[in-house]
């Protein structure tokens, strides 16, 4: 009925044949009044400045320069678990599967104290987006090509399980009959030599500093950003090592839901206490999930 005003009850509908123009919606920065509150754009303080010209033109700045490869572990170490078995499409620095990314950013901007280490989902296309944006923001950043094939939620109904398959992902003790990884492909023997061997590659790039004497990485000085699977590994990281932040995005849930009429529980280790501390952890999550 295009003839009948759009109007509220109150009278208070400033734009009658707007139908986004009300008391009800979000100041946009368009150069109209669009929650009828008699303000515009900046002069509104329900506007979002970050959105209405309060930043200055992308004209105005230099680009960003990001330094960036891939190292695959099995083209040094080709006993590594999910290493190629295929004689045409063999292990090499820019093929394979685990994949661990490199970049840093290098156009003169100095670079962040803290390294960040970011433990990527099973499946996700938003990694090299994410890991952009922390370069960007001046950290050297690794992604690590950890074996994150696992939906444990699908697998796991006990404390037991969460926990061992963790711990046996994180040292490669031999913990749990569900998953075989060595301690040398566990995450944290990976990022050890990772480490040692782009310092001894690259001399002049920053990797080198993330190691202490013993060959083992200074977790103080490394921020650890996990999402999905890699955000609930990156909790038991943060449980076991003293980092320097960690970012939880997207956490797959670990869920305990007993035979019994009880209520589900989450996994015990999740309460723990860590090594680092609570308040250096931050987590979230998008809205539209399930």
């Amino acid at each position: 009925c295009p003839t009948v005003p759009r109007v509220t009850v109150d009278g208070t509908d400033c734009d009658d044949q707007a139908v986004d123009v009300n008391p009800g919606q979000i100041e946009q920065c368009n150069g109209g009044d669009d929650d009828c509150d008699g303000l515009v754009d900046l002069a509104d303080p329900d506007q979002d400045p970050w959105a209405c010209g309060y930043c200055e033109s992308e004209a105005d700045f230099d680009p960003a320069v990001l330094v960036r490869y891939t190292r695959n572990a099995c083209v040094r170490d080709p006993t590594l678990s999910y290493c190629s078995t295929d004689p045409y499409v063999p292990d090499a620095h820019d093929a394979g599967t685990h994949l661990h990314h490199l970049k840093y950013r290098d156009d003169g901007t100095p670079l962040r104290d803290q390294l960040l280490l970011f433990l990527p989902p099973g499946v996700g296309e938003s990694n090299e987006a994410i890991t952009d944006w922390a370069a960007f923001a001046g950290y050297p950043t690794i992604s690590l090509g950890w074996q994150n094939d696992m939906r444990l939620e699908a697998t796991c109904n006990d404390d037991v399980c969460f926990e061992t398959v963790h711990q046996e992902h994180q040292d490669g003790t031999d913990t749990s009959p569900l998953c075989d990884i060595p301690p040398e492909d566990a995450g944290e023997g990976r990022l050890a030599a990772l480490l040692a061997n782009v310092a001894a590659e690259f001399p002049d790039e920053p990797w080198g500093a993330y190691l202490l004497p013993d060959g083992t990485p200074d977790y103080e000085r490394i921020v650890l950003m996990g999402w999905s699977g890699g955000a609930t590994q990156s909790a038991y990281f943060s449980m076991v090592h003293p980092l320097a932040g960690v970012l939880l995005v997207s956490g797959a849930p670990e869920v305990v839901r007993p035979l019994t009429p009880a209520p589900p529980y989450g996994a015990a280790w999740m309460s723990e206490p860590r090594a680092t501390p609570d308040c250096a952890h931050f987590a979230m999550y998008h809205r539209d999930e399930p």
